[in-house]
């Protein structure tokens, strides 16, 4: 999914397509704005292919029924490390 959003081969999706993106989990407002706080590690306003991976994570998580983590969880944090360096970032 990022690849086909991130079309230009940017390496990150701006706030339109990842809203884009957060939308299709179907998940409320709130959870969406919840998610992207969580996700968006550096606060830049975009996702990067690891940040991306974690928002999705958590809308997973969430559309399952789970609470959201207090901070993110090292584990995670650690997957997401390792998508950005296998992606090249």
């Amino acid at each position: 999914m990022f690849t086909h959003l991130d079309g230009g081969g940017v390496g990150s999706l701006g706030a339109h397509d990842s809203r884009r993106a957060l939308e299709t989990t179907q998940l409320p407002v709130s959870d969406l704005s919840t998610i992207w706080q969580m996700s968006d590690v550096d606060c830049d306003g975009r996702f990067t292919r690891g940040e991306f991976v974690c928002a999705m994570h958590l809308a997973s998580g969430r559309r399952r029924g789970l609470e959201f983590p207090e901070e993110l969880p090292q584990d995670l944090i650690d997957i997401c490390i390792a998508v950005e360096e296998a992606a090249g970032g």
